[in-house]
């Protein structure tokens, strides 16, 4: 073989080689940047973070799965026999989520004192329950939730006349727009009246009937305190401030007033509940979905996550899922979710009220 063959061999098993060394080196090279990322402090704390944030979510799920679909409600401790039922008191029974509440606990085996300002339309309430639930007993407390929110004179002759009943049970579900004629619209836009009444319907009235109903529940071996809440306490909306904020009150003064009765040694359960869109009367055109409970769905999802162990919770649990990927949008894309969303259901209220 000639010296020129043997020199071109030479030369191309050194080209291949040197070619295998460097696809070598190339299929090294993340591992060993991994190896010196990972020996400076900063990959440490990054990785520690990392590690935290995994094991909160997967903390989280699993707690949202225990509670939506493994948990056991324990409403039935608020029960007493049968010589001395045990009550629930629910306000603004007469519709949607309240009415729900109402043929919820009479299914579950409670009284139930049934409130609202129309005692016409409590009494036909009435009429109807006992038909479903003749063994049931039903009483009835007309109070304006807006009017009257103020008037403790009125609020405490309430409370005297259930003095007598075994009451264990208190639902502040009464909400809404106090005596607004719309329900978005521009701060600048309302009256002093409407704003006043957004905030005694929605945060007045609760903590007010709630004061002078406390004593009745603190006698009792234990007592449980519903307050029904919305989403926009925590998702920004345009043309709802003053019920975004009057709900986001109704959810501190809730969490604060359970650690209250735990720190004054009472055995009382207080629960919030986050309640997104639901199918009720006051949501015009609205149907029943997936994602939109009627008002006895949303009243049983609430009873059945009583004992969570939770002072706030979304209770339906499509809403939470809603909740959680809202939630997880970073501010400014929430915001422009917010403003759309707003902006929506102003233009079909406006609608809706020109056709009327």
């Amino acid at each position: 073989m000639s010296a020129i063959n043997l020199d071109r061999r030479g030369r191309a098993h050194r080209a291949y080689m040197d070619q295998r060394l460097n696809l070598r080196f190339i299929a090294e090279l993340p591992a060993q940047l991994f190896e010196l990322v990972r020996e400076t402090p900063l990959f440490g704390a990054l990785a520690g973070l990392g590690a935290l944030w995994t094991v909160r979510q997967a903390y989280s799920l699993a707690a949202a799965i225990h509670v939506h679909f493994l948990h056991q409600s324990t409403i039935s401790q608020y029960s007493s026999s049968e010589s001395n039922r045990s009550w629930a008191l629910v306000t603004g029974a007469s519709d949607g989520i309240g009415k729900g509440f109402v043929e919820e606990l009479c299914q579950r085996g409670f009284n139930v004192v049934l409130h609202g300002r129309n005692e016409a339309k409590l009494n036909r309430l009435k009429d109807d329950l006992l038909k479903q639930w003749p063994q049931r007993e039903l009483r009835i407390l007309v109070i304006d939730a807006v009017l009257d929110a103020r008037d403790t004179v009125k609020l405490e002759l309430a409370a005297r006349s259930l003095d007598d009943i075994n009451l264990r049970i208190l639902i502040n579900n009464v909400g809404g727009g106090g005596m607004a004629s719309s329900a978005f619209a521009t701060l600048t836009e309302r009256t002093g009246a409407e704003v006043a009444g957004f905030i005694d319907m929605n945060a007045t009235f609760p903590t007010e009937i709630t004061r002078v109903m406390l004593p009745l529940l603190i006698r009792q071996p234990s007592a449980l305190i519903i307050t029904i809440g919305s989403g926009v306490s925590d998702i920004p909306l345009p043309y709802l401030s003053v019920y975004s904020g009057s709900k986001a009150y109704d959810r501190a003064w809730s969490q604060s007033l359970g650690v209250e009765m735990k720190a004054e040694g009472h055995r009382i359960e207080t629960l919030f509940i986050m309640v997104g869109t639901c199918a009720t009367s006051a949501m015009v055109g609205v149907e029943p979905s997936f994602f939109v409970p009627d008002g006895r769905r949303m009243a049983k999802s609430s009873l059945d996550v009583v004992g969570c162990g939770y002072s706030s919770i979304s209770a339906y649990w499509p809403h939470h899922l809603q909740m959680a990927v809202i939630m997880a949008l970073p501010e400014w894309l929430l915001q422009r979710f917010g403003v759309d969303m707003g902006k929506k259901e102003r233009a079909l209220e406006q609608q809706r009220m020109r056709k009327e």
